[in-house]
């Protein structure tokens, strides 16, 4: 199931980025994001029976498990959620192009979550790991440089 997820989001990633460059300049970034969650809030409450099939947390559906999940984190995913949306939209309308864009960002947040990994969850690093990390800083530094 681990490599449908990841499926999952590769695909809903690309159709992501190429929907976020052809909103278009005219339209005001906070309405269309505004509209765009009112569809996710329709998906996610349609998907709420089916996914809580899958998640070992919540089997079933009572008020009670439901209401577990307003919490500190979850206020903070979707505020860091609006940053993300906003940012990657207007990345592209001043001028991101397709092709280096999203490779900057997951580049740099990989990088990010690797510290993070290690210093505050206390994850081990390999070499395997280490050099995966500077092949993405490298990868970042040789994209900054040929823009």
């Amino acid at each position: 199931m681990y490599y449908v997820f990841v499926g999952v989001v590769v695909v809903s990633g690309v159709f992501y980025h190429i929907s976020q460059k052809e909103v278009p300049k005219s339209v005001n970034p906070m309405a269309s994001l505004a509209f765009s969650y009112i569809i996710a809030l329709i998906g996610s409450i349609i998907l709420l029976p089916v996914v809580s099939r899958l998640s070992e947390a919540s089997k079933s559906l009572n008020l009670d498990k439901l209401t577990q999940a307003v919490n500190w984190p979850s206020f903070f995913v979707g505020v860091t959620i609006i940053g993300i949306e906003i940012g990657v939209m207007m990345a592209y309308r001043y001028g991101g192009k397709m092709n280096n864009t999203s490779l900057i960002i997951y580049s740099t947040i990989a990088a990010v979550l690797f510290l993070v990994g290690v210093y505050h969850y206390n994850e081990t690093i390999s070499w395997q790991k280490l050099f995966g990390a500077v092949l993405c800083f490298v990868g970042l530094v040789v994209m900054a440089l040929s823009k």
